[in-house]
């Protein structure tokens, strides 16, 4: 494996301030430490009156009630009929989780999202909802601190003495400021008017509700504020004689500066900065009520919050609303526990690797065990809880090579975490994930390289918070312990010498690891296909019930086979995305593996894994490893068996080949030995159809012009006065099942009376209708209409014309057939896909005439199968299927350049 290039974006550089700021405060915080008494907080803490703690609850349910009033307006505003109980608890669930884990906009927008979502919301409203609740923090925050700088701006100044060239700003300047802050917002209320209007600066645009709707969103958000300061006023001890419009102006600046610091609830900023902003406040009291604040206001709703969107997860995923009950497979969810407890317990080894044994328990051990052995348990301790974190990442990918890995480190942490002074609440913990572990072998089967497990930018700022967080965390602990070169390499039992050991392995651990994953490995070299292998190839097509199996023997794709060689897989890279063309080609009971096997090729390689237009009758083999079906539209079949010229129905195709031959023209399907004595006719007609269209050649999901492609296969013609005026090749499967065409090109002629001959196209199809029908063909593929079919329907779609043959059925268990299976229409389209396929339709439409292309196909009477692209979602996902729907786009359009030209 070679190293690339070490690749930095703004995603790394927004992150690597976060943790800046973050690594500053908690060092401010540290210092700040020294000078506290623990007994002292702890007192301030016990000693709140009973009727204080009320009055506080009191207020922080009042406040989050009062937050369900963002959405409720912003639904009404929408015209979005939902009860208010449910609005009420998607608020609750949303403005909990998005609170503590900051980026609200993101975290409690994807709870928005998943709620709304099955409350029937189209998914353009519900973004609208996030945006106006966005935008009315906004502009309350605007609105308390323009209030704050006009009536108290003596605070900024105060806050700002410690910076030594903004500390001689007068108090008339923040002041000044102020005014034209509330002055501004004045403005934006003036400028939406009674019906909203698009505020636009060059390409960035924002949507302004009507004045009215913008005004009751900030008075809301002025309140809500203004509680949450009230909130901590209360739990300030009266003795300190501290206003409320001190603690008011104290709490705007610490949460501005926590939002701008991107630090995760703007845990140490906030702190810092309320410290700050209050000296007249003892730091021990004031610290004491902050985090008691935290802990009413933040951690407890979160835990509430995360208890009700798992309960609302069970609930939909029991299918109780759906006539059908879902069973969740164990492979999907028992590994995700796994990892989950896995990385938790990881977490906790490294805590305990840097606080002090228990004095009973360390006395105790120390008769027996020698102080080298517990001072490597130590060491060994800390690598494998930094280990179990990493790894825990491949169990949630149920990765073979992180399950035999996690075996040997629980095993070996058991022994280690008895030794290291019998931390046996650890060890138990450690001992039942290993059993669990033990029993649920068979799920982790996936034999992909464990170095596709990088870190990405969100775990890198979560991991940076929780080390730097334990770095001064042990430093406290350990502050009485005087500090000397010697404690790195003296063995003793010491414990801040055992706390700089082990925390200088972790960060030595952490900086490899992030290197690590900021690399960018070399993208493995397109491999097309030799003549052997297209050979072999072409003998699988050949017996392939689908006729899109020639598509392979273009060349253009490269090939993964099975084992056996009985079946493959076409696929392309672009980007970093690993591109498949259509389901898995050749023996159905291979495909599950093959599956599992692409995946695990293309995550070696830190890719991203797509399943461009792929019917639903492998749903379950994609559903297991974690690939999502999206519907981008349908496929037309016709059915040969019952196709016929005869019958008033069918006057219209009659009327056609009538009118063709009066005109002249003539159908003939050409045999493959012959199709090279005629490519020269047919580069010209080729030639003329792509100047006429000024289209260039595409290729991947379409064949292109190639001799040796073409001459593969029979050719069907429309020949004029003997001169050949359009042609396809022809795609045959196996066991007659289906028939179809790829290359399609025509040129314009006139026939004898100087008139232009129209419906050539319907010519050559109904020729071709007949034809494969005398020869004994089933079916005719139309190929897909790309994202239309996307309406919401009552009854199931059509699944599949598999063939019945006993020789094509499968035994394989992770094939579902479409009798075994009922995917409701609903089900393969939610509404963020919903919102995606709108907007490219609504937009795309000027570039590419969906409906008419579903128009001009209809018109033969086809039966509609779905077509769907499979991408991978889940947490772990990202962006992903971002990228990976990007570059799928760009390869089918051949490339940035002949997108944008089309």
């Amino acid at each position: 494996m070679t190293i690339k290039s070490i690749k930095f974006n703004w995603h790394w550089v927004l992150a690597i301030v976060a943790i800046v700021m973050f690594a500053l405060a908690s060092k401010s915080l540290f210092h700040m430490a020294h000078t506290l008494d623990v007994a002292q907080m702890k007192s301030v803490i016990l000693a709140t009156p009973a009727l204080t703690m009320f009055k506080a609850v009191a207020v922080v349910i009042a406040a989050y009630i009062l937050l369900s009033v963002y959405d409720l307006i912003a639904v009404r505003y929408l015209n979005t009929k939902i009860p208010y109980p449910k609005i009420l608890n998607t608020s609750l669930t949303a403005f909990s989780i998005g609170h503590t884990l900051g980026v609200s906009m993101l975290s409690a927008g994807a709870v928005r999202f998943r709620y709304y979502g099955k409350y029937g919301v189209e998914s353009t409203k519900i973004a609208n909802i996030i945006l106006l609740v966005s935008l009315a923090f906004s502009y309350g925050m605007m609105a308390v601190i323009g209030i704050s700088l006009v009536v108290n701006p003596h605070m900024l100044s105060q806050l700002l003495t410690t910076v030594s060239w903004l500390s001689g700003i007068s108090p008339l300047i923040f002041r000044v400021i102020g005014s034209l802050i509330l002055a501004l917002i004045v403005a934006s209320l003036i400028f939406a008017g009674k019906s909203g209007r698009i505020f636009a600066i060059k390409d960035w645009q924002l949507q302004l509700p009507p004045a009215t709707v913008l005004f009751r969103l900030i008075v809301l958000a002025v309140i809500d504020i203004a509680l949450v300061a009230y909130i901590i006023h209360i739990l300030i001890p009266a003795s300190t004689q501290i206003s409320y419009l001190e603690v008011f102006s104290a709490y705007v600046q610490a949460i501005t500066v926590g939002i701008i610091s991107h630090v995760p609830g703007g845990l140490g900023v906030f702190e810092l900065t309320m410290v700050a902003s209050l000296p007249k406040v003892d730091k021990t009291t004031l610290l004491s009520v902050l985090l008691l604040f935290r802990i009413l206001y933040y951690f407890i709703p979160f835990m509430l919050g995360i208890l009700s969107f798992v309960l609302h997860e069970a609930y939909i995923r029991s299918g109780i609303e759906s006539t059908k009950k879902r069973r969740i497979l164990p492979s999907i969810w028992v590994p995700q526990l796994l990892a989950l407890a896995t990385a938790v317990l990881g977490i906790a080894m490294l805590i305990v690797s840097i606080l002090p044994p228990i004095a009973d328990r360390e006395l105790l051990l120390g008769e027996f065990i020698p102080i080298p052995i517990v001072e490597a348990s130590y060491l060994l301790n800390t690598l494998m809880g930094f280990a179990l974190v990493v790894l825990a990442r491949g169990l949630y990918q149920r990765l073979n090579g992180a399950w035999h890995l996690s075996m040997w480190l629980l095993g070996a942490s058991i022994v280690t975490l008895l030794v290291k002074h019998l931390e046996i609440e650890v060890a138990v913990i450690c001992t039942f994930l290993f059993t669990v572990a033990y029993f649920n072998r068979s799920y982790f089967n996936r034999q992909s390289n464990l170095m596709s497990l990088r870190l990405n930018t969100q775990t890198l700022i979560l991991l940076s918070v929780f080390l730097i967080s334990l770095f001064w965390v042990g430093m406290y602990v350990h502050r009485n312990e005087a500090y000397s070169p010697d404690l790195w390499w003296n063995v003793s039992d010491d414990g801040g010498a055992r706390f700089l050991r082990s925390y200088a392995m972790l960060a030595i651990l952490t900086i490899a690891y992030v290197l690590f994953s900021l690399i960018r490995f070399k993208k493995p070299t397109p491999s097309l296909p030799t003549q052997a292998e297209l050979a072999k190839a072409e003998l699988v097509a050949r017996q392939s019930a689908y006729s899109v199996a020639n598509l392979s023997l273009l060349g253009d794709k490269q090939l993964l086979f099975s084992d056996t060689g009985n079946s493959f897989i076409m696929y392309q890279t672009h980007g970093r995305s690993w591109i498949v063309m259509s389901d898995p080609i050749g023996d159905e009971s291979e495909f599950g593996a093959l599956i599992e096997t692409f995946i695990e090729l293309c995550q070696s390689f830190g890719g991203t894994c797509v399943f461009y237009e792929v019917s639903n009758r492998y749903r379950q083999a994609f559903n297991k490893n974690g690939i999502q079906l999206l519907k981008i539209g349908e496929e037309a079949i016709v059915d040969l068996d019952a196709f016929s010229l005869q019958g008033s129905k069918n006057s219209k195709f009659r009327q056609v080949i009538s009118r063709g031959s009066k005109d002249g023209l003539s159908f003939e399907v050409i045999p493959q030995k012959q199709v090279s004595a005629l490519l020269g006719d047919l580069k010209t007609v080729s030639d003329i159809w792509l100047g006429d269209k000024k289209s260039a050649e595409k290729g991947f999901s379409l064949g292109y012009f190639d001799e040796d492609y073409l001459k593969r296969f029979d050719c069907a013609v429309v020949k004029y006065q003997g001169d050949i005026v359009a042609f396809a090749n022809l795609w045959q499967s196996g066991h007659l099942n289906e028939l179809s065409i790829d290359l399609m090109r025509y040129k314009e002629v006139q026939n004898s009376a100087g008139k232009e001959i129209k419906n050539m196209m319907d010519y050559l199809f109904i020729n071709l209708f007949m034809w494969g029908k005398e020869v004994g063909y089933h079916h005719f593929s139309l190929g897909m209409a790309p994202f239309t079919g996307l309406e919401v329907q009552i009854k199931p779609v059509v699944e599949s014309n598999v063939l019945k043959d006993d020789a094509l059925k499968s035994n394989d268990q992770n094939i579902v057939d479409s009798e075994q299976i009922e995917v409701p229409a609903a089900e393969a389209i939610g509404p963020r896909w919903r919102y995606v396929t709108n907007t490219v339709t609504k937009y795309g439409k000027t570039y590419y005439n969906f409906t008419g292309l579903r128009n001009f196909k209809e018109k033969f009477n086809p039966d509609w199968e779905p077509r769907y692209i499979g991408i991978e979602t889940g947490l772990r996902a990202g962006m992903k299927p971002i990228k990976g729907l990007t570059d799928t786009t760009l390869l089918i359009s051949g490339g940035l350049g002949s997108l944008v030209k089309n």
